[in-house]
């Protein structure tokens, strides 16, 4: 279900608006209750006035029988109003009746009862009449050397005060409705210049693409929440241009590995086809040339499945398995391997300088796999008139050290950034007179990666190459390391 999209700015117009006429409503209702209430009782104010304006004698004597035959003075003094006197026996006497001021009406006695008490209040009472229309009732007690003696009543209609009431309240709506008006438009207006820099964000933002994730939106630190708004959008377009780069670098870096794996592959499947076809044509008839192209053929499928096994040990370690770590003196994992190093240097003079008790846990095998691959190494390029290659271990206070150091030409200082590489080779290397595919010290490095360590190298033109393996210290093994 698709959702209706609205403007900021329309939102904020009529969410204040409304706040606006809900408020200007209940001040409108609260200032009718009061003004009513005040018009009320400055109308019974007026009338208790009235009857305090005269002595309590003279309302006495005029409440007499004889008195009411008489005359109606009360009436002349008070147009407009009705006159009764109430006897302390709650008995109502009709002392004027004003035709202009409705009938006379009648409270309840204990109503009476309670007006008569000596207090001094404003005793006033709203009745609606027969016919609809509202009278005010103020009864005031009479006293006559200071006792309570009756009271008088006098009402009123109520239409005077409704029309005044009613008049203010049109009044007011006038002017609230005029309020609204000019304060919808001042507002209108207000948002429209705080809403202008978030819609520049938006404005520049639609124009930002892949191709210029670099462009940065401009800061307002007069506008706390837009400037927070424009500093959170320019962290995330320079982390998306990131992103981007990483994944440009990314297929790069793929594009590049495909290209040199299979150049790895081809040189050697071209090198079988050549000696399949020389077989083809009739060489294997002849019992030398059969047995010089079984020979090649192997050395060659050998160099196949060796970078085969490379990609693959690739391929595992950058899903970063789990290490089997077993405790391990490095030192005497040397001594077992020597003369396998021997073996492998062709004749090569092997210098071992070895510290004893290093002790660490590391996953054996591949710490194993890491050894071998330095030393091959070293001895494919050490120099080849004068083999020498020296294997320190030691410890130091923060590592386990373990160096492979040739003699042979060194590397240029240009090119020591890209020897960790895949399948990086340097020029003068390219015979692969040992099968090398350039894998060995990136797989090192991802080996000693796993177990917190490095791969550090130090090479000097003319004079060899220190490759060092880092492991940090362990401080404790739950198991007993290898004798």
């Amino acid at each position: 279900m698709s959702m209706r999209i609205r403007s900021l700015r329309i939102q904020l117009l009529l969410g204040s608006f409304l706040i606006l006429f809900f408020l200007l409503v209940a001040i409108g209702y609260f200032q009718f209750i009061f003004m009513k209430q005040f018009l009320y009782e400055n109308k019974a104010l007026s009338l208790q006035s009235h009857i305090l304006s005269v002595p309590g004698e003279t309302w006495l004597e005029h409440s007499e029988p004889s008195a009411l035959e008489k005359s109606n003075i009360p009436n002349v003094f008070f147009p407009g109003v009705s006159v009764a006197f109430v006897s302390t026996d709650e008995k109502v006497t009709v002392l004027s009746k004003d035709p202009h001021a409705g009938s006379v009406p009648t409270l309840k006695k204990e109503t009476y009862r309670h007006f008569l008490q000596p207090k001094k209040r404003l005793n006033f009472k709203l009745l609606n009449e027969h016919s609809g229309q509202e009278i005010l009732v103020v009864v005031e007690p009479i006293r006559i050397d200071g006792k309570v003696v009756g009271a008088i009543q006098m009402s009123s209609f109520t239409v005077g005060l409704t029309d005044i009431l009613y008049k203010q309240m049109k009044n007011y709506a006038l002017i609230s409705f005029m309020a609204l008006f000019i304060g919808f438009t001042i507002l209108y207006f207000v948002l429209s210049i705080a809403l202008k820099p978030l819609f520049s964000v938006i404005r520049l933002m639609k124009q930002i693409d892949a191709n210029n994730l670099h462009q940065q939106l401009p800061s307002f630190p007069r506008q706390y929440e837009i400037h927070v708004l424009s500093v959170s959008l320019n962290a995330m377009l320079k982390r998306i241009e990131e992103a981007f780069d990483a994944e440009r670098r990314a297929k790069e870096r793929m594009r590049h590995f495909i290209s040199d794996a299979s150049h790895e592959l081809r040189t050697p499947l071209t090198s079988i086809r050549g000696f399949l076809e020389v077989l083809l044509r009739g060489a294997a008839t002849t019992p030398k040339q059969l047995d010089l192209s079984l020979r090649n053929m192997h050395t060659e499928l050998t160099r196949i499945q060796r970078l085969v096994e490379d990609l693959l040990t690739l391929a595992k370690l950058d899903k970063a398995p789990t290490l089997q770590k077993e405790p391990v003196y490095l030192d005497q994992l040397l001594q077992e391997m020597k003369h396998q190093l021997d073996l492998l240097a062709g004749g090569g003079h092997v210098m071992y300088h070895v510290e004893s008790g290093v002790f660490t846990c590391v996953d054996i095998d591949k710490i194993k796999q890491v050894i071998l691959n330095l030393f091959m190494n070293a001895v494919q390029h050490t120099n080849h008139t004068n083999r020498i290659i020296q294997m320190k271990l030691y410890q130091n206070e923060t590592h386990i050290v373990l160096s492979v150091q040739d003699n042979g030409s060194g590397i240029d200082k240009e090119k020591i950034p890209f020897v960790f590489n895949r399948f990086y080779r340097e020029e003068n290397s390219r015979s692969r007179r040992f099968g090398g595919a350039g894998l060995g010290l990136s797989i090192s490095k991802s080996i000693l990666s796993l177990h917190g360590g490095d791969l550090t190298v130090q090479s000097v033109k003319g004079e060899g190459s220190i490759f060092s393996m880092l492991l940090p210290l362990q401080s404790e093994c739950n198991k007993t390391p290898k004798s």
